[in-house]
């Protein structure tokens, strides 16, 4: 029996009765359903101007987080990633660029198109010194009512075996849920099989819970050992002056439960993503078929707990390189420090 590391012990990589809901990454294809919590944002991008607040990066590190997802943009000048990310991130151009432009979805792009640039914005803002190593290995263009199929399941799989022997990779980032099940019940084993090579006493994995708002396991979020994220509402509401802040509350979309552990903020959070503003990716040039779509400059204001767990991520990355521990180590003292998240066993990461 495969064994990894999870804080508070070894425990085996058992099989749990999961949803089959189908690989995607975790904040596309879902209207949110309410569940009787704040209302969350909408699940696709919607357009912003820049945020104001992003950090400059520094030197840097050799410190790398691997991410497994669709891919980078790279269509700014000279075929290279959005500019904030573009110095901090490494990949294989022939493998792992993102190539928008579904038919499918919402007018100009595919439901998922700019979800990876999105992911290594959220882990370099939190970690301006870290790295990204990006494996483009999610297509949502081929998603099935079965998930994406073991041939898909295999990239995958490849992808993370090669994150888990890169030295310099100390987090991996999936900001992806479901899978191929066999007879709809049993966890995804060639994922399974891929988590069991990773070195968990020296490696962080964080994977996003999911967006079908309940309580049942999403893999590969829900495997012994992995960081399962679900996503919080951080908006603050209004209150008079003198009230006291009301507590988080789990976004309406998150799934949750005794498995998640750890919320951080997934409501309407901002990143990089396309910018249409440049001559060939003007949404004229797209083909909308004549319905009005949204025009982005370059950065995106969307909802998932894709991009919670990448914010947990980058605060795992910013806390070994500013502790000089690993990464596995760096969770354990993040989550440890940690608050409990109020009516959940999960934590509370800001």
């Amino acid at each position: 029996m495969d064994i990894i590391t999870q804080r508070g012990g070894l425990r085996p990589l058992s099989g749990r009765t999961p949803a089959g809901v189908g690989r995607t990454p975790t904040s596309v294809g879902r209207t949110p359903t309410s569940v009787g919590r704040t209302p969350g944002g909408v699940l696709h991008p919607v357009p912003v101007p820049r945020p104001d607040g992003w950090p400059d990066h520094g030197p840097g590190t050799d410190f790398t987080v691997g991410v497994v997802d669709t891919g980078a943009l790279l269509t700014w000048e000279g075929g290279t990633a959005h500019p904030f990310i573009a110095d901090r991130l490494s990949l294989c151009p022939e493998d792992d660029v993102d190539d928008f432009g579904s038919a499918d979805g919402w007018p100009g792009l595919g439901p998922a198109d700019g979800h990876g640039t999105f992911v290594a914005g959220l882990i370099l803002r939190e970690a301006p010194l870290a790295r990204v190593r990006m494996m483009g290995a999610l297509d949502v263009s081929q998603v099935g009512p079965d998930g994406l199929g073991a041939a898909e399941d295999r990239v995958v799989a490849a992808a993370i075996r090669a994150l888990a022997v890169n030295p310099r990779v100390q987090v991996i980032n999936l900001s992806f849920g479901g899978g191929v099940f066999a007879e709809g019940y049993e966890p995804p084993e060639l994922l399974h099989a891929a988590l069991a090579d990773v070195d968990f006493d020296r490696v962080a994995v964080v994977a996003a819970a999911g967006n079908e708002g309940g309580h049942a396991r999403v893999w590969p979020a829900a495997f012994d050992g992995v960081i399962s994220v679900g996503a919080f509402d951080h908006r603050a509401p209004y209150l008079p002056a003198g009230h006291e802040p009301e507590e988080p509350v789990v976004a309406d979309f998150s799934n949750r439960g005794s498995w998640v552990t750890a919320y951080a903020p997934g409501v309407d959070v901002e990143g990089p993503f396309i910018d249409q503003t440049q001559p060939d990716l003007r949404p004229d040039a797209l083909g909308s078929g004549g319905v009005s779509a949204p025009v982005f400059e370059g950065w995106a204001r969307w909802s998932g707990t894709s991009f919670a767990a990448a914010t947990v991520s980058g605060i795992i990355a910013r806390t070994a390189i500013e502790r000089g521990v690993s990464g596995a180590w760096a969770a354990a003292m993040v989550l440890d420090e940690a608050e409990t998240f109020p009516g959940e066993s999960g934590k509370l990461l800001r």
